[in-house]
């Protein structure tokens, strides 16, 4: 396994969300259910699951900003002056 195929796996094993989907995403290449008869819809399919996994990277992205902004409040809380008004 290459290094980069190790840190996909790491990050997906980190967002288990995005890891089903990119599942159900490389599911349609095999098509071993049979469930793809046609292009239609199989591109159908396909586009449902890319617009889905889009707004799970923007959740996903979301929460990592927010997780660290409240980080960087939380470090520089203590450091702020506070002056007596005149």
């Amino acid at each position: 396994m290459t290094q980069q195929q190790k840190a996909l796996v790491e990050m997906l094993s980190k967002h288990p969300i995005l890891e089903a989907r990119i599942m159900e995403i490389c599911d349609i290449v095999k098509n071993d259910s049979g469930r793809f008869i046609t292009v239609d819809e199989t591109e159908a399919f396909l586009r449902e699951q890319v617009r889905n996994l889009g707004q799970e990277v923007m959740g996903e992205w979301a929460i990592d900003q927010s997780e660290k902004l409240a980080e960087e409040v939380a470090k520089h809380k203590g450091t702020t002056k506070h002056s007596k008004k005149n």
